[in-house]
Formats: structure tokens, sequence, C-alpha cells
């Protein structure tokens, strides 16, 4: 395969200059596709793609899941990911596509299309391993992208940074990596890995290992973010829950709850969980187990929407994001196991 192109593919329920970012990231990087499914068909954050031939907006309306064989849109959103990936990378024009969430970043090195180029149908895939955000502990930050990455030892966890009782491997979130797939070849695409045949069979076919990218996953844009993530798992309810997310996502949400209503607390939780002090970096760093380097999101910005000005502050996002934490809090609430 010479000059291979690839896209990537995400279901979105994030405030809008999250998305666009997003957007902007990836078409600065190369992608020829950006698939972006809106959880809510009325999302007002799809309207910033209005004639961008590279941006394939999909509104999930009840047309669209029937469309997918479904009478009404999976409870779960780990199963509506599941059937937008997998009805991207059927209909795509690129020759590979990753699946990933709108709070992962790509980082790329050079030659990275060769490692698409190596892949064929009996290795149809790129396991990309994801990196996590950690702010700085007792510095604020200027836009949502600051802060330093954490990378996995070859443990198969952050086993020299300091472990919290709700990150007892040092990430908060997964560490599982994301795949990048090659195209048309009828493959079910996973959370994290494509498939063979049903999804339940789990046949998961031979991959390649990148070492030419990164997954930059923001487990939480801000703290309010992060909390935001379990309040939303916590609306479905513990049941649901339960069938998408850990016994250490449920710990992490139960003390959310708890810390919710008082910045400081948050702050102060959040930090304890997934920050990092200046001491922490270094003596991480010295393991080759952070990543120092800023993203760069102001430079893609401009380019992919020259003069449009998109607030990346903390402060913008949050004020965006609280009607929606309020939302979820108060559907929480109605389901006592949260507060044991």
């Amino acid at each position: 395969m010479q000059n291979p192109s690839w896209g990537v593919a995400a279901t979105v329920a994030e405030p809008a200059p999250l998305v666009i970012a997003f957007v902007a990231h990836h078409l600065f990087l190369g992608a020829q596709e950006v698939h972006l499914f809106f959880d809510d068909p009325a999302d007002p954050a799809a309207d910033a793609f209005t004639g961008m031939r590279k941006v394939l907006v999909t509104r999930c309306t009840g047309e669209w899941w029937e469309k997918q064989g479904l009478s009404k849109p999976p409870k779960v959103h780990t199963r509506r990911q599941f059937v937008n990936a997998t009805a991207a990378n059927a209909r795509s024009n690129v020759d590979a596509l990753l699946h990933c969430d709108a709070d992962e970043f790509l980082r790329l090195e050079d030659d990275f299309e060769a490692e698409i180029a190596d892949l064929s149908p009996d290795r149809p895939w790129l396991k990309i391993p994801n990196c996590e955000r950690s702010l700085m502990t007792g510095k604020s930050s200027k836009t949502i992208f600051d802060g330093v990455f954490k990378t996995f030892d070859g443990e198969g966890g952050v086993t020299r940074h300091r472990t919290h009782a709700l990150a007892p491997h040092g990430f908060t979130g997964h560490g599982a990596g994301k795949g990048m797939t090659l195209t048309r070849l009828g493959l079910e695409i996973g959370i994290h890995a494509p498939r063979r045949g049903r999804m339940r069979d789990r046949d998961v076919p031979p991959h390649a290992l990148s070492s030419r990218a990164k997954v930059l996953h923001f487990d939480g844009l801000t703290p309010l973010h992060w909390a935001a993530k379990m309040l939303r798992y916590a609306a479905q309810g513990p049941e649901v829950m339960a069938r998408i997310v850990g016994e250490r996502r449920m710990e992490q949400t139960k003390a959310v709850i708890r810390a919710i209503e008082d910045p400081a607390a948050l702050l102060a939780l959040y930090e304890g969980v997934n920050g990092l002090t200046t001491d922490e970096i270094l003596a991480l760093d010295e393991h080759e187990l952070i990543d120092i380097w800023p993203l760069e999101i102001s430079a893609a910005l401009e380019a992919i929407f020259p003069g449009t000005h998109v607030d990346i502050s903390p402060a913008s996002f949050d004020r965006i994001l609280q009607p929606r934490v309020d939302a979820w809090l108060k559907q929480a609430r109605k389901f006592d196991v949260f507060f044991t």
C-alpha cells in the first residue's frame, strides 16, 4: 500500500470547543476524514462543520438508528460507539480509520503512514498505545490542553508513579490503547480493537503495535470535566454503569459525588488522583515515563478554522459544561448506591 490515507471516528457529546479542537488537530496532522457522530442529534456543535468536505457529520436521530437495524438507540453508550464506528469503517474512503473519543488526540512521529502501509487483511489493525494527561499540582492552566502525559512502563502500568486508592496503577482511565483499522474489510469496530464476525464472539484479529504514534488521553479536560464523565455514567443508573465501567470507576464516581458541590474539594480530589508535582514529573522523566511536550492546539485551530475564535480556557469550558453536570447530578441522586 503506497501513501496510505487515514482518518478518525468518534461519537461525541462534548462542549463545542473540545469537538472543534479535536477536528482541527487531526486535520492538521493529516487526517483525510473525520467522522463525527453526535449522540444528541440537536447538538449545536454539529453546526461548526457545515461545508467542511473532510468532516462527515452524522446526527444520531431515530432514523439513523433505524438504518442500523435498531428500533431505538442502544441504552449503553459504548454500544452506540460500537455501532457508529463500525458504520464509519464500512463507508469510509480512507485506507485506515482510528476509533477514539473526543478527549483523545493523536501524537504522530515521522513515517507513521509506513506502519499503516504494513497492515494487511491478515493483520488488519494497528494498536496505538495511550498516555494520560496529568495537571501540575498547584499550577493554574491557561488552556484545557495544558499539562504533561504519563506513559505506561514495560510492566503494563505506571508502577513508579505515585498511586492513589482511586488510581492504583497511576492512571485514572484506561491503558488499553486504541485501534486504527483497515477499512472495507467487514470488521466490527470495538472500543479498543476490531473484531471479526459477531462482536460477542470476541474474535480479535492479529495486530501490529505502533512505535510512531500515541493517543493522548485527557481523562478530564478540567477537574469539573473529569467529574462530569463520572456523573454521566451515574445518571444512567448503577445497572448500566456496572456494564460499562469497573469497580475503580464506581469508587471514583462516589468520591466525585461527595465533592462535586465544593470546587476546592473537587480540585483537591482531582489533584490527589491525577495531579503531579514538579518533583514527581522530574522523577518520572528520569525513567522515560512522562511526556512533557505540550499539545499545541492553537496553531491547528488557526490553520483549519482561520479567523475563528475558539475559547479553550478552562473557565469558559466549565461554564458550558456546568448545566450538563447539574442535570446528571440530579439524575444520579435518584440512586442510593452512589451515596453508600
